[in-house]
């Protein structure tokens, strides 16, 4: 059962209480505008009456007038937790737009002419929010996102504007200045577009619950960068590196257990999050053979993985890996293709420490992905399995592009190609042969 309680915690004698709202042994925080004294609040709050007599009486009617407003807070903020739908938005942040309606009942709150309100209206109430599967409610992940989103508009509030962003500072104006600022801060091109769309995104959320935004809003330009640079290569491990990684002798245990998932990733195709989560689960026997069948997390595609011979030990029980976090496997791997030898070099970006700022009244360290020639092992993640497993496949006799988006779970064949950094070259094969007609009969002649 949810409980509202008051405190005292100002070190002043005169100071307003903060309420307290305790809910499956979580609590939640608000400072409300009910000024009190810390006598009356030690006379009055919850101290049994010991008077006698006309003491009594008059002990009485001073301690109901001290209540009389605590009792209406506490009475309101009951029946808004009642009213939801869903237990899971409860928060800090709710628990105060509940306190903001009490103090300012039909009228809107003004926090709700900031940006960072509608961030947390989006987290709060994410499962009425329609997410990319046709579906009610967000992942944790975009979730994730927005909450990282919402504490770099906070920067933006503390370093650049002083003050709060307003839903009336979003002009084409006001989103050039949010990209000059995260530019100071050496935010990558693609980034700065993501931050840029989700702050866009924040106002017509505003805006649907009747909140007036700038003329021409829907017209402001948010430039798409490249997603991939044309000189920029795909990172992945070929099959006679596999083979090395196979057959290497590893020592450490913990070694030996990220060999199996990164060579999982390289033989299934799937990111890591289904690998750890659902892989092992999902593990059935077909007509045609050894099948691992599951619903991709990220996008809802249900795939039919057919399991290739070099990891059918991997699934048996004694020889599952263990669930282990994705950072680790990250490092182990790395770890594992220098041991390896995966020596070549290669020019791309990486994440690398670039310097040290004070945001916010709080030291930070700034990270960055660097260009730069490296030894390969270096650029090694997780994620290299599933390109691993697009490229081993991509062009080889027998497969088509069709057959790998089946096992990938790519939806269209643009965005596969996108994927590899290839493009579609299938119109070469009506000229190839005309030209080999040409050739022919040139021959001839």
């Amino acid at each position: 059962m949810p409980t509202v309680s008051f405190l005292y915690r100002s070190r002043k004698d005169f100071a307003p209480l903060t309420m307290r709202f305790e809910h499956k042994a979580k609590q939640y925080h608000v400072t409300t505008k009910y000024p009190v004294s810390r006598n009356d609040f030690k006379t009055y709050y919850r101290k049994k009456n010991t008077k006698t007599g006309e003491d009594k009486i008059q002990f009485r009617k001073a301690q109901d007038s001290f209540y009389n407003e605590l009792n209406d807070i506490e009475e309101y903020v009951l029946k808004q937790f009642y009213k939801l739908d869903d237990e899971s938005i409860i928060s800090k942040n709710w628990l105060k737009k509940v306190y903001d309606n009490y103090l300012n009942p039909g009228n809107q709150s003004t926090e709700s002419h900031f940006v960072t309100y509608w961030f947390d209206y989006k987290i709060d109430n994410h499962h009425k929010f329609i997410n990319s599967n046709k579906t009610y409610g967000l992942s944790p992940d975009r979730l994730k996102g927005l909450r990282n989103i919402k504490e770099i508009v906070i920067i933006y509030e503390l370093e650049r504007l002083n003050r709060k962003l307003k839903l009336s500072d979003l002009t084409q104006e006001g989103f050039d200045d949010i990209e000059d600022f995260l530019l100071d801060l050496e935010y990558k091109p693609t980034s700065i577009h993501k931050v840029l769309s989700d702050i866009k995104m924040i106002g017509k959320v505003a805006r649907k619950n009747d909140m007036t935004l700038t003329p021409n809003y829907d017209g402001i330009e948010i430039k798409r960068p490249k997603v991939r640079d044309a000189d920029e290569d795909v990172i992945y491990l070929t099959e006679s590196e596999l083979q090395t990684i196979a057959e290497l002798d590893l020592k450490q245990d913990y070694l030996i257990n990220a060999r199996k998932w990164l060579l999982l990733g390289c033989y299934t195709g799937q990111r890591l999050g289904d690998q750890l989560n659902k892989l092992l689960n999902n593990v059935v026997k077909t007509k045609k053979g050894l099948a691992v069948e599951l619903t991709q997390g990220k996008t809802s595609t249900k795939v039919v993985i057919p399991v290739h011979p070099n990891i059918e030990d991997f699934l048996k029980p004694e020889n599952k890996p263990r669930v282990i976090t994705n950072q680790k496997v990250n490092d182990y791997i790395k770890e594992i293709c220098k041991l390896a030898e995966i020596n070549e070099m290669i020019d791309d970006k990486k994440r690398e420490f670039v310097k040290e700022i004070f945001l916010a009244g709080k030291k930070r360290k700034l990270f960055r992905k660097v260009k730069g020639k490296r030894p390969k092992h270096e650029y090694i993640a997780s994620h290299t399995g599933r390109r691993t497993f697009c490229m081993m496949y991509y062009g080889k006799e027998g497969f088509t592009i069709q057959d790998i988006m089946a096992v990938s779970g790519h939806t269209t064949e643009k965005s596969f190609l996108a994927y590899i950094n290839k493009t579609n070259d299938r119109h070469m094969d009506a000229f190839i042969k005309e030209f080999d007609r040409i050739r022919e009969m040139n021959a001839e002649n």
